[in-house]
């Protein structure tokens, strides 16, 4: 992990990329903390402002749509994009899943967005073309910003988030989260936090055929290399003690979930 140091440019994430993993969880869910699906989106938007604001590189897997959530971050990307060496944005798709952009668009926003979403690879089944986005995305970031998640899955599909999660702790990278949208982010938290029931006892709720991914085996794989990690050693992972950690896990407002990351990041960069 390198990053510019240089305090005259009041950039602290220069040079990093982040990875954001954020996907609107149940509507029951988001009304117990007083939001609303838009407010996902409106959430991911702020998070990404922020983010490059401070320098970073932001790294997604989301789906690009006229009007949507990809187009507004690249919109105000380009107003920093003179400050950067690379594209500020880097958006990954998984096979078949294109950028609804013409071609003309595409030239136009390539010095602020690189989109990952050749058609040209070997076509794969849905399944296995997520997961290869995911290692894809979790090979470029530096670190990864977690909050919200689906717990209601597609039979056969771990939650992607999950995925996300396990793939960059794998690689030596800190994953900062928070349970301030729920989902299966909330759930991680708890679960590290020695909560170890709590993804069956959190998901009884739903239908028992939208949740079959918590009897999957790569399910059990993956929490069993979660649970690898309590508080502490994630804290130090992220650069942060095990109090901060649990903040950030609390964290109520984008305002927080920055400060600790930013926070945490900059220890990390200052011991290396």
């Amino acid at each position: 992990m390198t990053a510019s140091t240089d305090a005259s440019t009041h950039r602290p994430l220069a040079d990093l990329a982040i990875g954001i993993s954020i996907s609107e969880a149940e509507a029951p869910i988001l009304r117990e903390r007083g939001l609303a699906p838009t407010d996902v989106n409106h959430v991911t938007v702020e998070l990404c402002r922020r983010l490059v604001s401070l320098g970073a590189q932001v790294v997604l897997g989301h789906q690009w749509r006229p009007g949507g959530v990809m187009e507004e971050i690249a919109k105000f990307a380009q107003v920093y994009q003179p400050e950067s060496k690379r594209p500020i944005i880097r958006n990954f798709l998984a096979y078949p899943d294109r950028a609804a952009l013409s071609s003309h668009e595409r030239q136009r926003l390539s010095p602020v967005v690189a989109i990952h979403d050749d058609d040209t690879r070997e076509p794969l089944p849905r399944q296995a073309a997520l997961r290869r986005m995911r290692e894809q995305m979790a090979d470029v970031i530096d670190a990864r910003i977690c909050l919200c998640g689906k717990l209601t899955q597609p039979e056969g599909y771990v939650p992607g988030l999950i995925e996300e999660v396990v793939l960059t702790l794998a690689r030596h990278r800190p994953v900062y989260i928070s349970g301030m949208m729920g989902g299966n982010a909330a759930l991680i938290a708890r679960f590290i936090a020695g909560e170890h029931d709590v993804f069956s006892s959190e998901t009884k709720r739903f239908e028992p055929r939208t949740v079959r991914w918590l009897e999957s085996p790569e399910f059990h794989r993956q929490l069993s290399e979660l649970s690898e990690f309590d508080v502490p050693r994630l804290a130090k992972r992220c650069g942060l003690d095990p109090p901060e950690l649990v903040a950030l896990f609390e964290a109520q407002n984008v305002d927080t979930v920055l400060l600790l990351t930013t926070t945490g990041l900059s220890r990390q960069l200052r011991r290396n």
